[in-house]
């Protein structure tokens, strides 16, 4: 803080030094400032690569690439139809004593 007595002496010396030492302290605030926004950006980047990475893992196909006859529908039996009128009924096939949908698709 300036003083009286430092501004009577016309001592310019320890101004300057006051100077110095609030151009430095603002200085240094700003380097941790930006240190810490630098940090804050790059930590923000990384968890989003690391989520992005997470999210296009999950969503790739179960089936490799120009497999296109395993993504077809293909008919599977109903185990718990057991009769041939709840069968037909239901608008699916009765075939060797079992109830087969014609719709159902590996993607259920």
């Amino acid at each position: 803080m300036l003083t009286e007595n430092t501004l009577v002496k016309g001592s310019r010396s320890s101004i300057e030094r006051q100077l110095r030492k609030k151009k430095l302290k603002s200085i240094s605030k700003i380097l941790i400032l930006t240190i810490l926004c630098a940090d804050g950006l790059f930590l923000t980047g990384f968890i989003g690569y690391r989520l992005y990475g997470k999210w296009v893992e999950a969503n790739q196909s179960i089936y490799p690439p120009g497999v296109e006859e395993d993504r077809a529908i293909s008919p599977t039996s109903i185990p718990w139809i057991k009769s041939k009128a709840e069968c037909l009924g239901s608008n699916r096939i009765w075939e060797d004593g079992k109830c087969f949908d014609s719709e159902w698709s590996h993607l259920f």
